[in-house]
């Protein structure tokens, strides 16, 4: 134990800072006819981009992290080390959003297709957009939530 407390009375802490950045319009999930998988199929292809209004804030929130992380380093005599590029699809999802509105989403708050009455998309693509923490609970929710409606 002391050998272990004196390798461990200055270290070293990992920190991260996250932000919601939100997909551009143009963002597109779609199927890539000259890429099959073994079955035939064509595979998915992602089209992905970061809207105006997130990119025009990056450098700011980098700036703004890079500043706050230095405070807590000073704060204890420390060093702030590596800062990582900012990047929010840590855990994806998203490509058919959930919502009333059919010209803005893909599915209804039950998962069912706004265009075809028996077909439903259940958990993460459901999601307007990826987040900084593994959704995987609310994933599960959000399918455990379209079940009765799925048994109609």
């Amino acid at each position: 134990m002391n050998e272990w407390r004196s390798r461990t009375g200055r270290g070293s802490a990992r920190v991260r800072g996250y932000f919601t950045v939100e997909p551009d319009k143009e963002s597109r999930i779609t199927l890539d006819p000259s890429r099959k998988n073994r079955h035939g199929d064509p595979m998915p292809l992602v089209r992905h981009k970061i809207d105006a209004a997130s990119e025009a804030r990056a450098a700011s929130t980098r700036a703004h992290f890079e500043s706050l992380f230095a405070q807590l380093a000073r704060a204890n005599d420390g060093k702030m080390g590596n800062l990582s590029p900012l990047n929010y699809q840590d855990h994806p999802a998203g490509g058919c959003r959930m919502g009333d509105d059919p010209n803005t989403s893909v599915v209804d708050s039950h998962g069912r297709t706004h265009d075809h009455e028996n077909l439903f998309v259940v958990g993460s693509p459901t999601l307007p957009t990826g987040g900084c923490t593994n959704g995987t609970l609310t994933f599960v929710a959000v399918a455990l939530r379209a079940v009765p409606e799925i048994a109609r």
